[in-house]
């Protein structure tokens, strides 16, 4: 083994990366390190790849994507203007919010009328649709839609828009209640 390689733990803390980011940009293929014990499986670098691990982890804290980080560092001219400009949309998003959150704290919450509207009861039919079962060759199995296996009661017979009406009114009828139960 060579005397140039550092560890994995020493080169850590010379490029300002944890073992786990080393790891996991060794496995990228970002930071391949120089030598790998194949008894062991410990990991060494080159003192020439501080550079690079600094960089990473520079770009990185400016919320730069791993795909172009590698871009910056394979030296491709012009890859970091994307990642200038989603940002910069990011931050008149971020500007409108604090503008709108300074007008709350100002001009206080919106005072918006509300109106509880009742409406008439209505009788509901409900009709229901077989699906077509999968066969296990088509793929993977699908997983039930909430509230799949449950019975479902019909409408109430009076409803409004924020609660429910108490009055005593007709319950609905008993087809209602056979057509759901098959």
């Amino acid at each position: 083994m060579d005397e140039e390689l550092l560890p994995i733990g020493q080169f850590a803390r010379l490029g300002r990366l944890s073992i786990k980011q080393l790891r996991h940009y060794a496995e990228l293929g970002l930071l391949v390190p120089a030598y790998v014990d194949e008894h062991t499986g410990y990991r060494y670098y080159r003192h020439e790849q501080a550079r690079d691990a600094l960089s990473i982890g520079l770009l990185r804290s400016l919320d730069v994507p791993l795909a172009v980080i590698a871009q910056v560092l394979s030296d491709t001219p012009g890859v970091l203007e994307g990642v200038h400009e989603r940002l910069e949309v990011e931050l008149a998003k971020r500007r409108s919010t604090l503008a709108a959150l300074e007008r709350v704290m100002t001009e206080g919450l919106p005072s918006t009328p509300v109106t509880v509207a009742t409406e008439p009861a209505r009788r509901v039919a409900v009709a229901t649709v077989a699906r077509p079962t999968r066969k296990a060759s088509a793929g993977p199995p699908r997983l039930p839609s909430p509230g799949c296996g449950r019975r479902r009661r019909p409408p109430l017979p009076s409803s409004s828009a924020c609660s429910r009406s108490t009055s005593a009114s007709p319950s609905p009828s008993p087809s209602l209640w056979s057509a759901r139960s098959r």
